[in-house]
């Protein structure tokens, strides 16, 4: 009964109805279709019926139509879907693009949104207007169906240039990637002896001759670097810390190692940011590695450096670069990196200043220990840093 009582009269079913067809009216007229014309009756003859290929043309145009709508959009949400999904970490402004490029697209469907729930409220008086005006206006469009064609691809085209940016960023990244493969495998290479056990691998296979022999002769060069090293740290009670820095076939050195290091006559606390070797023969080149298993083999060694501070922290700015509050890196030779660091060693302190912490254990064992024989060092690494008349043999 409470139903029936709530359900509208015949009359208001009949002014729906009404306001119904009289707004149908209008989106056909929109659409092109005089509604005016008198429809054929059906004494005489029966209505014709559409035969099956125009029913399936009249399908396939709805649905080009449909499809063509939601194009633009899915376009972009393919784009996003592909870029959140990439086999390798983008480079950093690629990161930054499409990130740039994902705000945008949320930006695009916030403005929809907004625009959707800005629509003002159902109101009869105002409707009836709308109507009204509607009714005026429809003989002063030429072409209707172009100029609403005009402002929908006005406003969709913002969602298809979104995607052809985020595709034209993914591209130049693939490219990238692509020619940055070829550079590491031309210049990576296995130098004296103790880089990567892969490429070590493949050398073996493949030297034969001069080549080997180059190799023998890089591994009897790390061989007598590690000798003038004893020389030099002779009488120095930290001598076994020092002499192979602790990198060996258990501790390799690598990337994001940590370590002390002389810089400036200064015992610091250094993290390493890449490694280069010199590779096999007379003229090679300094090649990148990934790690390595012995200190003498290796060239260059650039690093971040923490100078020590209170107790057992090391400041990250320091020296010159305390003015411009900004960290300091060092290009080293491998004579100047004094002992590997086990890393659960480190603590990086609280706060923005990105200041480090030694723990206890390694603090004594190392810092305290080195800093004891600090002068007998600085000599020792002078030494090994000046350059020797043979070509051969030194680092």
């Amino acid at each position: 009964m409470h139903l029936l009582s709530i359900f509208p009269s015949d009359e208001e079913i009949a002014e729906i109805a009404a306001a119904a067809f009289e707004e149908a009216s209008i989106l056909w007229s929109l659409l092109g279709y005089d509604l005016t014309a008198e429809a054929p009756t059906g004494s005489g003859s029966a209505t014709p019926s559409l035969s099956d290929d125009d029913v399936d043309q009249k399908e396939l145009l709805e649905r080009d139509e449909a499809s063509e709508d939601m194009s633009e959009k899915q376009e972009l949400q393919n784009a996003l879907t592909q870029a959140s999904s990439l086999p390798t970490l983008p480079s950093n402004s690629t990161d930054i693009i499409l990130d740039e490029c994902t705000f945008a697209a949320a930006s695009l469907n916030m403005e929809e949104y907004e625009h959707i729930n800005s629509l003002p409220d159902e109101d009869p008086a105002q409707l009836d207007e709308l109507r009204a005006g509607l009714a005026q206006i429809l003989n002063t469009f030429a072409t209707p169906e172009q100029e609403e064609d005009n402002s929908h691809s006005k406003d969709e085209s913002g969602h298809r240039l979104l995607a052809h940016k985020i595709h034209e960023t993914l591209k130049l990244e693939e490219d990238r990637g692509y020619m940055g493969l070829i550079r590491c495998t031309h210049w990576v290479k296995s130098a004296a002896g103790a880089g990567d056990k892969k490429a070590q691998d493949e050398t073996v296979e493949t030297e034969t001759g001069n080549t080997a022999n180059a190799r023998m002769a890089a591994q009897s060069g790390a061989t007598a670097i590690t000798r003038r090293c004893q020389k030099a740290f002779a009488g120095s009670p930290a001598i076994e810390i020092i002499v192979t820095a602790k990198v060996d076939m258990i501790s390799h050195i690598c990337k994001d190692s940590w370590g002390l290091v002389l810089v400036d006559d200064n015992l610091m606390l250094g993290k390493v940011l890449t490694m280069y070797e010199k590779g096999d023969g007379k003229a090679a080149k300094h090649s990148w590695i990934s790690t390595s298993s012995s200190i003498a083999a290796i060239s260059y060694l650039p690093v971040q450096v923490w100078q020590h501070g209170h107790q057992r922290q090391f400041r990250a700015m320091h020296g010159k670069c305390l003015p411009l509050r900004i960290p300091r890196f060092a290009h080293l030779l491998a004579a100047a990196f004094l002992c590997l660091v086990p890393t659960k060693s480190i603590r990086t302190l609280p706060g923005a200043s990105n200041n480090m912490e030694l723990l206890a254990g390694a603090f004594e064992d190392i810092y305290i220990k080195l800093s004891a024989d600090k002068p007998q060092l600085v000599l020792a690494v002078r030494d090994l840093l000046r350059p020797s008349r043979r070509a051969s043999g030194d680092k």
